[in-house]
């Protein structure tokens, strides 16, 4: 803390004859104050570095989680290339229904296929899925003799996956589909939801998104520079 030393005259003995009053506030600063100060405050900087760094590493630890999110990763080792949708929800009849997931990924190792994955909270194992396609119905049987399982803790109950290979033209009619349902079935009984539907969390975007990157769609126009023509005198 800087000293003050306040010095007050007294009006009596001024030469002013106490018309005048002054106070003089002396600042006397230490030269080892400024640098302390400075030294403190990149400290504190580089703290907050720290922690805003931490913060949006976790958010994006988490956004890459979220339902109907999208990623893509390419191996060092063999130069793989893999495209991943996190299972998002498909619509139910009732806004709180708790409906199945579905997601996927892809492989440029089988690039004509689509693992499809299908996601049951508080069911059993998914065996079976329908897909209505307009109409159009498919069915598939799950290729996974162990399949995945975990918890939910916003809705605090377990949940079990089942894989399932599709052509990945067939991904492409379900994205241009107009009515597309998806039944899925455990051992006992099965749920079914609206897969043509958007929104947050929705799963028809997440394909949407991974379609584009499977294919490259929008990558070479984003990246291709238009043509000039030669300057001319």
């Amino acid at each position: 803390m800087l000293p003050i030393v306040a010095l007050w005259e007294d009006p009596s003995r001024s030469s002013c004859s106490g018309l005048c009053r002054s106070v003089v506030i002396r600042l006397r600063a230490s030269r080892n104050v400024f640098p302390v100060a400075w030294n403190l405050a990149r400290c504190l900087n580089r703290i907050a570095m720290k922690i805003l760094s931490l913060a949006l590493l976790s958010a994006l630890s988490v956004s890459a989680q979220l339902p109907g999110s999208v990623s893509m990763t390419t191996s060092k080792l063999d130069g793989e290339r893999q495209v991943r949708v996190e299972p998002g929800w498909l619509k139910g009849d009732r806004l709180t229904a708790v409906t199945p997931k579905l997601g996927g990924f892809w492989s440029d190792k089988s690039p004509t296929n689509f693992m499809m994955e299908a996601v049951l909270t508080g069911a059993g194992v998914p065996e079976k899925l329908k897909v209505g396609i307009d109409g159009r119905i498919s069915e598939f049987t799950a290729v996974s003799k162990s399949p995945g399982s975990g918890y939910n803790k916003s809705l605090a109950a377990a949940e079990s996956s089942g894989r399932f290979s599709v052509p990945l033209a067939f991904v492409k009619e379900m994205l241009t589909g107009t009515n597309v349902v998806i039944q899925v079935s455990d051992a006992r009984s099965f749920a079914e939801a609206v897969f043509s539907a958007d929104g947050p969390t929705r799963a028809r975007p997440g394909f949407k998104k991974a379609l584009q990157k499977i294919t490259g769609d929008g990558s070479e126009k984003s990246q291709a520079k238009p043509n000039r023509k030669p300057f001319e005198k």
